[in-house]
């Protein structure tokens, strides 16, 4: 996985960073993006990209991460939405597929749960190699 950042300018507030969670094969291929995703009816500006907070080793291409949810105005379609907040998914880096473990809420702030350490310095080296490697 990968953490991209950027900064992007607003005519009417300047400029803003932010920052998007990319997941890619060992060998570059197949990129995914785990951030959630805003189109052209979300209400609000998606700066932060979301955070893993559980690499779950026993599930092989899956992690727990907190995703920022936007009200859509597609509101009363199968597309629309008005979650808006600080939820925590399961999301397959593969596939994309995703369950819902905590709904959105606008009163949460962070989530956390017990990190396997070891495991995760390793995925974290790991991870760095392949972000690192021009392949």
């Amino acid at each position: 996985m990968c953490l991209v950042y950027a900064v992007i300018k607003d005519p009417a507030v300047g400029f803003l960073p932010f920052t998007r969670l990319v997941a890619v094969n060992a060998d570059g291929t197949n990129p995914q993006v785990l951030s959630k995703r805003e189109n052209a009816f979300s209400r609000g500006l998606q700066l932060g990209g979301g955070n893993v907070i559980d690499w779950l080793p026993d599930e092989d291409g899956a992690v727990l991460m907190t995703r920022q949810y936007l009200p859509d105005d597609r509101i009363g379609t199968r597309f629309g939405s008005s979650s808006r907040g600080l939820a925590v998914d399961w999301i397959d880096t593969r596939t994309l597929a995703v369950k819902h473990i905590e709904s959105p809420r606008t009163d949460a702030v962070s989530h956390t749960r017990p990190f396997r350490s070891i495991i995760m310095l390793w995925l974290l080296t790991r991870v760095s190699q392949i972000c690192r490697s021009p392949q």
